[in-house]
Parts: C-alpha cells; structure tokens; sequence
C-alpha cells in the first residue's frame, strides 16, 4: 500500500477510465475547441453525429451511462464521489498512448478510430490528452504535493496495433513503441511540474480477459504474457507502484463468466433511422443477473466498483480505505431498504 492521501485525482486513459459527462474525453470535448488537435479529427464527426442522430456517443439510448461505456460510472468517479475528492479525468475511448494525429515531440503515433459509417472520429491519445490537460489545469495544480496523477489503462495499442505497438517477443517489449511512448508520458508530466513520486502508472489491463478480444484473433497466450513484459518494464518508469488493474480483470474472471449484460457491437452499424430500433433489441437482448462486463469490450458497474476499491486498496491511506468500506456498506443498506419498500 502506498499511504497517499491526495486531494486532486487527475487521470489519462482510455474506455476504461473515461468519465464521460463527468470529464473532459469524447462527450467533453464536444463544445470545446483545442488548437493543439484539428476539429475535424474528433469534434465536428461527434457533433455531426449528434445531430443527426440526436443522441451523443456513446448511446444512452443503447444503455450507456452518461456517456461512460458502462451501464454506470467509471472507477475514477466512484473514487471522487465516495471519498470527497476532485476528480479532474482527460480520458478517451478509443485512446492509444498517441494517436497518430498531431503527435507531440518524441512519440510515435498510434493510430485508433471510432464510431459509425460516416461519422468516423480519432480520439486524442495519452500524448494529446496531456496537452489539452496543460490549457485547463494551472501550473500550482501540477506542482501541488496533494495531486495525484493517474495514467489509466491504455489497451488500444495493442486492440488496433498488435505486436507492432508491444511486440512480439519478451525482449522487444522494452524497446516497443508503447514502452516509448510511456517514457515520454511522464517526461510531458515532469515538464508540467508533477512530482514523479506523484505519478501513477498502470500499462495493459489483462486484455486477454475481455470477450470481444476473446473472438478476435489473438493468440491469447502470448497476449496474456506480452502484456505482462510490458508491465514489468512500465514497473520501473516510476518511483510508485504500478496500479495492477489486470490483477483485479483476471481475478473477477476467474470468479465470473465471460457473458455480457448487452451484446451491442453486434447492432452496429446502424443509421440515425435505426436507432430507436436497436435500442428495442438492445434491451430485448440484457441479460439479467451480475455480469462483470456490459458490452463486449467494457466492465459494467459491478466491475468498476471493485476496481475503485482495488485502486483505494493499493494506494489510499488506511483511513480512506476504511472510508471506501464504509461508503461501500451504507450505500448497500439503502438499496436493500429500498428493494423492501
């Protein structure tokens, strides 16, 4: 456990982080206008897609919460809201750690897309998330002891890159592009006056535990082992502990099967006409009961609370952690009561 006792939770990332209404990533960036990164790339293709559709990516109407790609609210948010801290989140979906796409200084491009036929969008990478990070957050807030920087799972390297991004052997992790592109991660940090003793970092999440990776072709056994040389190196980038996210993947999965709560990649695509269509077969096809993932690619809230409470377990100060529990308990009596009433 690493004792800290922040104030300020800042957090890069990718689907797996992101805050959706709550932060500054795909529905946060839709007003917004960053003269770091084209508006063609990712603001106007959102926009026009929330025109004509009527409803912002991702789709609530498909059982999206709030713009998260859950059926509730990212870890980080739960961290914010049952601890009492701010929680400042520049995560994207779709995010590799650069996207290729108005690269920084000294990353390699990565590229990732998302979205339907004709409204093809590129979300900011890590590197460009830093940067639009740098316009919001004044410098006191980086060089402040009691912020926290967190850089959350960032798999879409690997889901859209392969072995090109981690490669393909246990030697060629340390000198891969996504090894590069996190040293780099944290020299932008340094830059901004982050203390590297304030910076978390987290690598691959246990990709191999996700069901829509599950049917692409991977060898999953070399997946499952590539990530872990890439972690191990990520472990010395910085003097705190790595966030083991894939530790609490493959011990859900262990526990849990592979089902989902919505199949909904299979709906896609669809027109702005058909939407009202797959939201019915969206939810004729929910599943009922616990499930640790709600789509084929993203934890559903059950596995978001447990890695809030991993991520409080690793690294908050005991009484937090005991704060968390507390949270966690009180919060459970009210809903029991409420199923009573």
């Amino acid at each position: 456990m690493a004792n800290l006792a922040p104030k300020l939770l800042v957090f890069f990332g990718d689907s797996h982080v992101e805050g959706g209404d709550l932060g500054y990533g795909l529905v946060g960036s839709l007003g917004t206008f960053d003269p770091d990164y084209p508006s063609e790339a990712m603001v106007e293709p959102l926009q026009r897609l929330l025109k004509d559709y009527g409803s912002a990516y991702p789709f609530k109407e498909l059982g999206w919460y709030q713009g998260c790609f859950s059926d509730g609210l990212s870890w980080p948010h739960l961290l914010g809201e049952w601890l009492g801290l701010e929680v400042m989140n520049f995560s994207h979906s779709g995010a590799t750690t650069c996207q290729s796409i108005a690269v920084p200084p000294g990353y390699v491009g990565i590229s990732s897309s998302m979205g339907l036929d004709g409204y093809i969008f590129w979300p900011r990478g890590v590197a460009q998330q830093i940067r639009q990070a740098s316009r919001v957050l004044a410098t006191e807030q980086w060089q402040d002891p009691d912020t926290l920087v967190i850089v959350g799972s960032v798999g879409n390297d690997v889901v859209y890159s392969g072995a090109a991004a981690i490669g393909s052997t246990l030697e060629e992790a340390a000198a891969s592009p996504y090894i590069s592109n996190c040293k780099q991660i944290v020299s932008d940090l340094v830059a901004l006056g982050v203390n590297r003793e304030r910076i978390i970092l987290t690598g691959l999440q246990g990709l191999e535990c996700l069901p829509g990776i599950q049917s692409m072709d991977f060898d999953l056994e070399w997946l499952c082992h590539q990530q872990d040389a890439i972690n191990e190196v990520i472990d010395a980038l910085v003097p705190l502990p790595r966030w083991t996210q894939e530790k609490v993947f493959r011990s859900m999965s262990r526990k849990h099967s592979a089902r989902v709560k919505r199949c909904l990649y299979e709906l896609m695509p669809f027109t702005p006409e058909e939407l009202p269509e797959k939201a019915r077969l969206a939810q004729l096809s929910a599943a009922d009961g616990a499930a640790i993932w709600f789509d084929e690619y993203h934890p559903s809230s059950m596995l978001h609370h447990e890695l809030a409470n991993a991520f409080a377990e690793q690294f908050l100060r005991p009484r937090r952690v005991d704060e968390l529990a507390r949270a966690i308990a009180s919060a459970s009596e009210e809903g029991d009561r409420g199923e009573k009433l």
